[in-house]
């Protein structure tokens, strides 16, 4: 997968979810006004670019939180983690695997997450 698909709207968001039963979901929170996220959107890519046999076992999207505010906070109620951002969520089944926020998003991580939970 080449990028971020942008979620805007709740039905996005409920189709995106409901993705998540057939192909993992790495879903980013992105603040447009932080630099830490700034770092985690190029990490984020990079991971897609340069490690396409893991990347391409899952699904991709961001919301901007500042942007889509409303969207962000239904993430955290939904799926019941503290909002943060820079913020990276893998979903499965609707249900968070491992999340990880700030300097923890760097391509290793996302790697190690991809591995961890699907190997091979």
């Amino acid at each position: 997968m080449s990028g971020l698909i942008m979620i805007q709207t709740e039905e996005q968001l409920t189709e995106w979810l409901q993705k998540t039963c057939e192909t993992p979901l790495f879903l980013y929170k992105h603040s447009t006004h932080c630099g830490p996220s700034r770092n985690a959107h190029v990490t984020i890519h990079r991971f897609i670019d340069h490690f396409p046999e893991r990347s391409s076992k899952f699904l991709f999207a961001v919301i901007r939180v500042i942007e889509e505010k409303s969207i962000s906070n239904q993430v955290t109620q939904l799926l019941g983690i503290p909002h943060q951002s820079p913020q990276v969520l893998l979903i499965r089944d609707n249900k968070v695997l491992w999340h990880a926020s700030h300097q923890r998003i760097h391509v290793n991580s996302l790697c190690a997450a991809a591995d961890q939970f699907f190997p091979g």
